[in-house]
């Protein structure tokens, strides 16, 4: 159900013209803290989401909402807040997303990571041509050993 249905077809009357909260009981009184927690809960339990409650829903919404551009001044005002002071909480939290981000996708970044994994195919390279030039001083060590046995059983 979107929230314009719950708006137009299910929302009750309130009992009081003084309730101007958007969600309220069948009955048109205003909801309790412990109707939202009994809401949580049982969505948490049809849903089977374990850890799911107001409060997280809320933080995910801040987050995901200065994730997609949105800036703190007006995320304070929407959640509340008189002062920035939890809110920078959240962009903190956002900051090292980014960061997180930036890393995985930086064109700087990935260069670097090209150029150890290039250093790291150079130092194979090498590793193998030493192999190579001992197997081939040993097959030319082993040459000369039986030529000079063949001169010798010529003679």
């Amino acid at each position: 159900m979107t929230l314009w249905t719950y708006i137009d077809k299910v929302r009750p009357e309130p009992i009081s013209p003084d309730f101007n909260n958007l969600f309220l009981t069948q009955g048109g009184k205003l909801i309790t803290v412990n109707t939202v927690k009994l809401v949580f809960s049982k969505l948490a339990k049809s849903s089977g989401v374990i850890r799911l409650h107001a409060h997280l829903c809320r933080h995910t919404f801040a987050i995901n909402y200065l994730l997609n551009g949105g800036d703190i001044f007006s995320l304070r005002e929407i959640l509340g807040h008189t002062t920035l002071e939890m809110v920078n909480h959240y962009l903190h939290f956002t900051s090292s997303q980014i960061t997180d981000q930036h890393h995985k996708y930086s064109p700087m970044d990935r260069l670097q990571e090209k150029e150890k994994e290039a250093k790291r195919f150079v130092n194979l390279i090498r590793h193998y041509k030493k192999n190579i030039v001992r197997s081939i001083e040993e097959l030319s060590t082993i040459e000369k050993a039986k030529s000079q046995k063949d001169k010798r059983e010529e003679t």
